[in-house]
C-alpha cells in the first residue's frame, strides 16, 4: 500500500512538473523543490506525531513528493522575468518637405534644375514639369510681377539656327505657364540663341567642353522692372 502511494505519488509529481519541463531548471526552482519537500515532509510528520509505520512513511514520502513539485512551480511563478508589455510601433516620420524646385530674387526666378528638351526641338520633357509648375506657384503668390522668359543655347549650329530654336524653347514655356493660368500679358519669351554664354563651350586647348555647353543650354526666368 505504501509502495503504490509512493508510485502514485511520482505520477503526480511528473504530471505537475511537466509544465516546467520547456523551461529551464534554474537556481529559483531547484530551490522552490528543495524547500517544499522539506517542507512537506516536516508537515507531514508533525502532523502524524509519533506514529511511524509504513503507511505513516509513505504519507511523509507523498508529502515530500508534493511539497517538491508545488516548490519548484512556485519557484518558477516567482523568480521567472515578466513578460514586458508588447509596445505598439513607432509611428513613421512625418514625410519630409518636398524640395524647392526654385529660388526668387530680386532679379529672378531662378530653377534649380534646367528646363530640359528633347534633342534640337522646341518640346519640353515631362520631367520639367515640376519645375514650371513651381514657377507657376511663384508667379500666382506675386500677382504683380512680370516674366521675361529667355531661353539660350549652346555654340553648336549656326547662329540662325540656334537664335530660332532658344526663341521657340522660350515661347514653348510661355504658352505652358499661360496653360496653367498665368496671364499672357504678364509673360515675355525671348530667344539669345548662344550669344550669351555662361560658360565656356570649349577648353582652353580647343577641345570641346561638354560640361560649359550644357550649362549655356538653359532657360532663364528675368523679372521685369
Amino acid at each position: 500500500m505504501g509502495s503504490g502511494r509512493v508510485a502514485s505519488g511520482m505520477l503526480a509529481l511528473s504530471l505537475l512538473m511537466s509544465g516546467c519541463t520547456a523551461r529551464r531548471w534554474d537556481g529559483c526552482a531547484i530551490a522552490g523543490a528543495v524547500i517544499g519537500t522539506v517542507g512537506g515532509a516536516v508537515g507531514a510528520d508533525q502532523g502524524l506525531g509519533s506514529r511511524r509505520g509504513n503507511g505513516n512513511s509513505a504519507v511523509i514520502a507523498g508529502s515530500a513528493l508534493g511539497g517538491m513539485a508545488l516548490g519548484a512551480i512556485l519557484g518558477h511563478t516567482i523568480c521567472d522575468p515578466r513578460l514586458q508589455p508588447i509596445s505598439p510601433p513607432p509611428l513613421p516620420a512625418p514625410p519630409l518637405p518636398p524640395q524647392a524646385k526654385v529660388v526668387v530674387t530680386e532679379e529672378q526666378i531662378v530653377t534649380l534644375e534646367p528646363i530640359y528638351f528633347d534633342f534640337g526641338t522646341a518640346t519640353i520633357k515631362p520631367v520639367s514639369y515640376p519645375v514650371l509648375d513651381e514657377v507657376r506657384r511663384v508667379m500666382s503668390d506675386r500677382p504683380a510681377i512680370e516674366v521675361r522668359v529667355e531661353g539660350h543655347t549652346d555654340s553648336k549650329g549656326s547662329e540662325a539656327y540656334n537664335q530660332r530654336l532658344s526663341q521657340q524653347r522660350a515661347e514653348a514655356v510661355v504658352k505652358y505657364l499661360v496653360a496653367k493660368g498665368v496671364a499672357p500679358a504678364r509673360l515675355e519669351g525671348v530667344g539669345f540663341g548662344k550669344s550669351r554664354p555662361i560658360a565656356p563651350n570649349a577648353n582652353p586647348d580647343g577641345s570641346d567642353d561638354p560640361q560649359g555647353r550644357a550649362k549655356n543650354r538653359r532657360t532663364e526666368f528675368h523679372i521685369k522692372h
